[in-house]
């Protein structure tokens, strides 16, 4: 497939992106834009993977455009040492973002465009998911929904809760527990911790991504969330977000669906994994935005 350079500027900053073209694109002509997950992956992606998806949209007739913001991979920018990818100001965070679909848009002369980002390249999607009204669908893969820093919820003492539920089973552990010989203690301990655990997950999603989703469902934008089942984050989508989206969609149908990648982490190393990742992927993108015919380019 056709892969070229392209040089974009935002500001002050040259930016530099990978444009993947189609052989055979389908019409009307639509593209996916890949935000970079971090400072070291940039554009490539974690194991590139950001690589691979791309070549594999456009065996399927898409276009897509992976770029770098100001200070990551080849573009220009110096960041602190210490940055996260989804700490751009959010003034620095819709100016790249759209001089970027603007010119993909021009240089691919597509008519829509997709969002595309893993982890904090998620969030800057997110972010910036209202700047152009061109852009029409979200793939959020790994959506960390917590505050900044906060990767999980770890119990302040080791409990083996499951243990314990494993020996529930057994007549021998409840006939301790009737005759007074069980460890009361750790049952009060554990049914705290379980209480505390589910209240934390809760209030920890954090305020400013579950608006930022509400205003992109209420653009009518359509939302595909990817999570692997041994990321940490999908615990906290299907405990602080899940049965939120799923109240909205009960009151006024939204366009969102979730997929789960088995025996996926959070970065989606596994070749095996991203397979899966690109499957669902083009499957979500075929149902949901349907081919017309292919055209041959060039």
């Amino acid at each position: 497939m056709p892969e070229r350079p392209i040089t974009f500027t935002s500001g002050s900053h040259h930016l530099v992106g990978i444009l993947h073209e189609p052989i055979a694109a389908a019409t009307p002509r639509r593209g996916v834009l890949f935000f970079s997950p971090g400072v070291q992956a940039a554009k490539a992606g974690p194991a590139r993977s950001y690589v691979r998806l791309a070549r594999s949209l456009a065996s399927s007739g898409w276009c897509a455009f992976r770029f770098d913001f100001p200070g990551l991979g080849e573009s220009e920018g110096e960041l602190p040492p210490s940055f996260q990818v989804d700490e751009f100001s959010p003034e620095v965070t819709r100016a790249v973002t759209t001089a970027a679909v603007q010119t993909f848009c021009r240089e691919a002369h597509i008519d829509e465009v997709v969002f595309y980002g893993l982890c904090g390249g998620a969030r800057t999607a997110l972010n910036a998911a209202g700047v152009d009204g061109r852009v029409t669908g979200l793939v959020l893969l790994g959506l960390p929904l917590m505050r900044s820093g906060e990767v999980g919820w770890p119990a302040p003492e080791k409990l083996d809760v499951r243990g314990y539920l494993r020996k529930a089973r057994q007549w021998v552990y409840w006939k301790r527990f009737l005759t007074l010989q069980s460890d009361y203690q750790f049952f009060r301990k554990a049914l705290w911790h379980l209480v505390r655990g589910r209240l934390a997950e809760r209030s920890r999603v954090d305020s400013g991504v579950a608006h930022n989703l509400l205003e992109t469902l209420k653009r009518g934008q359509r939302l595909l969330f990817l999570y692997g089942d041994r990321d940490p984050f999908y615990k906290a989508f299907q405990v602080g977000l899940q049965p939120q989206l799923s109240r909205l969609n009960g009151s006024a149908p939204v366009d969102y669906a979730c997929r789960i990648i088995p025996a996926a982490s959070h970065a989606f190393p596994q070749a095996a994994a991203q397979e899966r990742l690109i499957e669902e992927m083009l499957a979500w993108l075929a149902a949901r935005y349907p081919a017309q015919s292919p055209v041959r380019v060039g």
